[in-house]
């Protein structure tokens, strides 16, 4: 088939339904949705994606988080990009060096939310925080920022909110089953929670497997 403007978007088409089919995510969408039009997987489905990720695995988000630096420093060691190379470029871009400015003492989230978040002790993170602080107009930079600080608010609120909902009243009569029909009343809105991270992922995922597939 020629390269004419037809073939060439019937063939992006169809390299991105088997990117889809391929991507590391696709074990958390629903059913069949791999044959669907591209619009038809919107953000209501991403929302369900986010929420059931905040309910069932914010331990582990959190986690990931508390660990940002040793996971930074494992992915650099498997990308083609070595941690040594980050240094230097952060070092010639801002002439300073990776973990000599942390934001732990110019950051605090809400004590109701957690009085401690090792996030902002990060070396890493913080050499992003720095970056976007001379950078404020980089809006790729910004995104990546915000995606982190969606996953750990999201991860945090999501625990307040699994807490409140069990413990929204802390005495009661057993005989009066009215205060145990309250639990759950308490929810997230996930709209603005864990989506600027998915998008980026899921576009990087594509454009790499585009690439690497030459469409």
């Amino acid at each position: 088939m020629p390269n004419t403007p037809t073939a060439i978007s019937i063939k992006t088409v169809s390299a991105v339904q088997a990117a889809r089919k391929e991507c590391p995510y696709s074990k958390w969408l629903p059913d069949n949705y791999a044959g669907k039009r591209l619009n038809v997987f919107g953000k209501g489905e991403f929302e369900g994606l986010i929420a059931s990720s905040l309910e069932n695995r914010r331990s582990n988000i959190l986690d990931y988080l508390d660990k940002f630096d040793n996971n930074v420093s494992n992915l650099l060691n498997k990308w083609q990009v070595n941690e040594d190379v980050v240094r230097k470029k952060f070092a010639l871009e801002t002439d300073e060096q990776i973990g000599d400015m942390r934001y732990n003492q110019a950051i605090r989230l809400n004590e109701k939310l957690a009085t401690r978040v090792p996030l902002f002790e990060s070396d890493y993170f913080s050499a992003f925080l720095r970056l976007l602080e001379k950078h404020p107009t980089d809006r790729y930079l910004k995104r990546i920022v915000r995606a982190y600080l969606e996953l750990l608010v999201g991860a945090i609120g999501q625990s307040l909110v699994s807490q409140l909902n069990e413990e929204l009243f802390t005495a009661a009569p057993d005989e009066i089953s009215v205060f145990d029909d309250l639990s759950g009343i308490f929810s997230m809105n996930y709209q603005g929670v864990g989506q600027t991270g998915m998008e980026l992922s899921l576009k990087n995922f594509l454009l790499n497997w585009m690439k690497i597939q030459k469409v």
